[in-house]
């Protein structure tokens, strides 16, 4: 999942700026290829774990609207989304923090 907050401009060591709005937006480069491309029309199925939190969710249904084929995304409760955090400066985006621990260590079956 990645969630953008747009800022003015990058804070310095120690400041503490203010940003605007929050927005989550499924994603992830598998995910954006496979939304791509179903997009256009091509014929993607999916294959891996979300947890049953609302980014898992939310994922998955982006992914269905795209057109992609979601019967192999397994759902697990112990299983958080990787997130990353990208603050947009001047309609830039930078990303500065992922965070991938739980997408990376665990392993599901389906």
């Amino acid at each position: 999942m990645d969630m953008v907050i747009p800022i003015e401009q990058m804070p310095l060591k120690g400041e503490t700026i203010l940003g605007g709005n929050i927005t989550h937006v499924p994603g992830g480069k598998g995910a954006n290829q496979a939304s791509a491309a179903g997009k256009l029309g091509g014929n993607v199925a999916m294959l891996g774990c979300v947890g049953t939190d609302q980014f898992g969710k939310d994922q998955t249904e982006n992914l269905l609207k795209a057109g992609v084929d979601v019967f192999h995304i397994g759902e697990r409760g112990q299983l958080s989304i990787g997130i990353a955090l990208f603050w947009l400066i001047k309609k830039e985006a930078t990303a500065l923090w992922l965070h991938l621990e739980q997408t990376v260590n665990v392993m599901c079956s389906i």
